[in-house]
């Protein structure tokens, strides 16, 4: 009988940790509504330019345009880890899917080949990065999450070199 107790009490208490961990992970974010905001634009964003760069690693026929994957994806999946650590701490969940834009952008890069598919990309890539420059400017400037904001100002750098690069490569496929 008092081995039953013992056990009965000991699977209570196991019980409520797990329920105690369970309401940590399932508390509701800590970040204003723009914040939020910031975090579920760029984490999609971030998730965009993976699958883009992947997509060109295999698919480019240009050895430059393979290079630009390379490194966004290097940058983006690194960034993406941040991002993804900092939301979690938050509360905050991952996008695990891309926007309707998004996909539909992959899928004209599925459809390209050899040079067309090198034009398609670099383009993509160009006309992306200001859009990501301009969320992640608006956030290092007048963010209100000390994390969100530094991550924001720590990676604006790399996106406007992710430009830079992309339009360098835009002048070389145009042609």
């Amino acid at each position: 009988m008092q081995l039953t107790k013992r056990l009965f009490a000991l699977s209570v208490l196991v019980g409520a940790a797990a329920w105690a961990d369970d309401a940590k992970k399932k508390a509701p974010p800590t970040l204003s509504s723009e914040e939020q905001d910031f975090y579920w634009k760029a984490a999609a964003g971030g998730l965009f330019e993976v699958e883009a760069a992947k997509l060109a690693i295999h698919h480019a026929s240009n050895p430059d345009v393979k290079t630009l994957a390379a490194e966004l994806l290097k940058d983006h999946q690194k960034a993406s880890q941040e991002l993804t650590a900092i939301g979690e701490a938050k509360g905050m969940s991952t996008p695990a899917h891309l926007t309707k834009e998004q996909n539909q952008s992959l899928e004209k890069l599925k459809g390209a080949t050899g040079a067309t598919f090198d034009k398609t990309y670099v383009d993509l890539m160009a006309d992306d990065h200001p859009k990501d420059i301009s969320l992640f400017e608006k956030e290092s400037e007048s963010g209100k999450d000390p994390q969100l904001k530094a991550f924001a100002k720590e990676k604006l750098p790399t996106l406007q070199r992710h430009l830079e690069h992309a339009k360098s490569l835009q002048k070389k496929t145009d042609k």
